[in-house]
C-alpha cells in the first residue's frame, strides 16, 4: 500500500567545436593580447548531468521530487564572440536544484 519512488538522470554532451565558422581565428599579438597558450575562438566538450528523484503517495494524487540540473556543477562555455577589441564567452548556469510538489484534482 505504499507509494512509488521514481529517479532518473539525463547526461547531455557537447564536443568540442569553433566558435566561428572558419575556426581558427588569430589574436594578434599587439604587445596587451597575448594567446600564445590557448585558442580564443575554439569552445571545449562538456557533458552535463541533470537529475531527478521524485515519491508519489498512495493514491496517486500527490507527488514530491527534487531535481537537480548540472548536478556536478561543472563551469564550461557555451559560446565566444569576438567584437573590435573584445573577446566574451558566454557560460552555461552553474548548479541549480528545487524541489516540487505536484497535485492531481
Amino acid at each position: 500500500g505504499g507509494g512509488t519512488l521514481a529517479m532518473g538522470a539525463t547526461l547531455s554532451y557537447r564536443s568540442e567545436v569553433d566558435a566561428y565558422p572558419a575556426g581558427g581565428l588569430e589574436v594578434p599579438d599587439n604587445g596587451v593580447n597575448r594567446w600564445s597558450d590557448r585558442v580564443p575562438f575554439e569552445i571545449d566538450s562538456y557533458a552535463i548531468v541533470d537529475a531527478r528523484l521524485a515519491y508519489t503517495f498512495p493514491g496517486d494524487r500527490m507527488t514530491v521530487s527534487a531535481w537537480a540540473k548540472n548536478a556536478f556543477d561543472d563551469f564550461y562555455v557555451t559560446n565566444v564572440i569576438s567584437y573590435n577589441d573584445a573577446i566574451t564567452r558566454t557560460v552555461g548556469m552553474p548548479r541549480t536544484y528545487g524541489v516540487a510538489f505536484t497535485m492531481n484534482w
